[in-house]
C-alpha cells in the first residue's frame, strides 16, 4: 500500500461488517509495514495517501432508528486512520436493494462525486 494510489473497496453493509473489507485490512494492517508503536504511541505510517470513502447499504438508514447501527463508515475511517491514511470525504449510495430507488439514488450519487470533484 506504499505505493498505493487508489484504494478501491467494495464493502456491502448489513448491520456489521462484511467478511472481505477485515480479511483485506487484517493482511495491511502490520507493524512495520502499516503503522509502528514506539514510546511516543502508535503511528500510522501510510501518511501519504488521501481516501475517498463510497459505500452502498441496501436499506434507507440515514435519518432512521437504524443509523445507529451503521458500522461500516465508522469502521472504515477508524482502520484508514490508524495505518495513516486520511479519509477526505465519504459518499454514499442508500436503497440499492429496492428497485424503485436504486436509478435515482445512483444518480444523485455520481452529480455528487462530479461536483464535489469538479470544484
Amino acid at each position: 500500500m506504499k505505493t498505493l494510489l487508489r484504494l478501491d473497496c467494495s464493502s456491502r453493509s448489513n448491520g456489521s461488517i462484511s467478511r472481505e473489507p477485515t480479511e483485506y485490512f487484517d493482511t495491511v494492517v502490520r507493524h512495520g509495514h502499516s503503522f509502528n508503536v514506539d514510546e511516543m504511541g502508535h503511528h500510522g505510517l501510510l501518511t501519504e495517501i488521501r481516501a475517498y470513502l463510497i459505500t452502498t447499504k441496501g436499506g434507507l438508514i440515514k435519518g432512521t432508528a437504524f443509523e445507529k447501527f451503521d458500522f461500516q463508515t465508522p469502521y472504515l475511517e477508524a482502520i484508514l486512520n490508524f495505518i495513516g491514511i486520511s479519509v477526505v470525504k465519504q459518499f454514499s449510495i442508500e436503497g440499492t436493494a429496492n428497485e424503485h430507488l436504486v436509478e435515482k439514488n445512483k444518480s444523485e450519487i455520481k452529480k455528487e462525486i462530479r461536483s464535489y470533484f469538479n470544484n
